[in-house]
């Protein structure tokens, strides 16, 4: 249990916090560990991640919205949170090549570049279209509400959810997107 090894991990360190200042002559807590942790890690092939994203339908908004989500993940690189932080206007032509300029987590004033390979714009312009006429300030990723696209741009929460749902293999199994 994670909460158990967290307390445990917690009390060792204040044990060797008292044994450095002298208040205790040796760590009582050094040989008490936690519960072993069982990491059940199930592959999840290039195939299926591939067949999972094709069965995405494009009918909807909604549906346009989530492949090309993807299509920039896994196609271009791109992580959640620059996907979520960009705007339409990030969007620029660079001769035959389309490039999104994003700002990566934690830097400031920087902006780096994304090529955006040929399916990955594709799908992207075919949901920017279908969102209709936007300005170039409005967030490239918006909410989805009654099959019409919002003003408001997609949390990360939100796209982590949508992807989840589209990511499912099986009951068991789902690829997870907290690390992109």
């Amino acid at each position: 249990n994670n909460t158990v090894n967290t307390y445990m991990t917690a009390s060792r360190r204040f044990c060797e916090f008292l044994v450095e200042l002298g208040v205790l002559q040796q760590n009582p807590a050094w040989s008490v560990h936690g519960s072993a942790q069982n990491f059940n890690i199930t592959r999840i092939s290039l195939r299926e991640v591939s067949q999972a994203i094709s069965k995405i339908s494009r009918s909807s908004i909604l549906g346009k919205r989530d492949y090309a989500f993807l299509s920039a993940i896994f196609e271009c690189g791109a992580t959640i949170s620059e996907l979520i932080n960009a705007d339409v206007g990030d969007l620029k032509r660079s001769g035959d090549a389309v490039e999104l300029r994003v700002k990566p987590k934690g830097t400031r004033g920087k902006y780096e570049v994304i090529r955006l390979s040929a399916g990955a714009r594709a799908a992207l312009y075919d949901y920017i279209d279908a969102r209709g006429p936007v300005a170039s300030d409005f967030p490239l990723f918006a909410t989805v509400r009654v099959g019409r696209a919002t003003k408001k741009r997609l949390s990360f929460r939100g796209a982590r959810a949508a992807m989840r749902k589209r990511l499912m293999f099986d009951d068991q199994r789902a690829l997870r997107l907290d690390s992109l």
